[in-house]
């Protein structure tokens, strides 16, 4: 089974004593082209690339400036947004850590696809942004091909099952119907005023916790993983199917 999750905006370089040995990202020449076209870009032009306040595409900018010196740090240790707050990677074991670098993926507007251990720099970079590169006119074109193809690849090793815990910005990367396998979707909602819904915040944790479920117990089969009942959320068939997996909370 493999899983993809989307990165995270929030990151965190302060250096750690991280035991686990990094590996590198699979695509560094991508990586290399399109930080060299950010780096030629002013702070008014990501400001309006990726709606940020100034604050932030000032140290964008200063990132993008000095990419090839900035630290670095292994990706699943490096992103801490809302899905990683609830990924206790700190707690991981060899076995854990092993387990997550065959079974997980983080897909990137920047990196393409990456492994848990891959070194990442500090970096701001949206799928969803437009930007013309080699031919392609955004970076869904630039990466749809490449991550398909790895995605298939990776899928043939891993017994076809692909779960999809990215978002949707991130997810549409990737050609699913050029997949082979079988591929589930995801969906958590919570009880809000009556009835469930997909309520954004709270489906991000639960993204976490479904990963860190699987990785703490290395789950590889669909039926196992309908067992997953962190933070009060159960499976309910009645609302799934084969390509969806809904799990209620309350």
């Amino acid at each position: 089974m493999l899983l993809i999750i989307s990165p995270s905006k929030k990151m965190d370089f302060v250096p750690e004593d991280i035991k686990f040995h990094a590996t590198e990202c699979k695509y560094k020449s991508e990586v290399s082209s399109l930080a060299e076209i950010m780096k030629g870009k002013s702070i008014d032009d990501l400001i309006q690339m990726m709606s940020l306040s100034k604050s932030l595409a000032t140290l964008n900018f200063q990132r993008y400036q000095s990419f090839d010196s900035g630290p670095t740090k292994q990706a699943l240790f490096a992103f801490k947004g809302d899905v990683y707050s609830k990924i206790s990677v700190s707690k991981y074991t060899s076995e854990d850590i092993e387990f997550a670098q065959k079974h997980l993926r983080i897909l990137s507007g920047l990196y393409g696809l990456l492994r848990p251990l891959d070194l990442i720099h500090a970096y701001r970079l949206e799928m969803g942004v437009k930007l013309n590169i080699d031919h392609s006119n955004d970076l869904y074109e630039f990466w749809h091909d490449k991550l398909t193809q790895e995605i298939r690849n990776l899928m043939k090793k891993d017994d076809d099952i692909l779960v999809n815990l990215a978002s949707t910005e991130y997810s549409s990367a990737i050609n699913i119907q050029n997949l082979s396998g079988t591929i589930v979707n995801v969906v958590f909602k919570n009880l809000n005023k009556g009835s469930y819904k997909v309520i954004g915040l709270l489906a991000k944790r639960a993204r976490g916790m479904m990963v860190d479920f699987v990785i703490r117990n290395k789950i590889s089969s669909l039926q196992d993983l309908k067992d997953f009942s962190e933070g009060g959320y159960k499976f309910v068939s009645s609302e799934s199917s084969d390509k969806e997996f809904c799990f209620f909370a309350q």
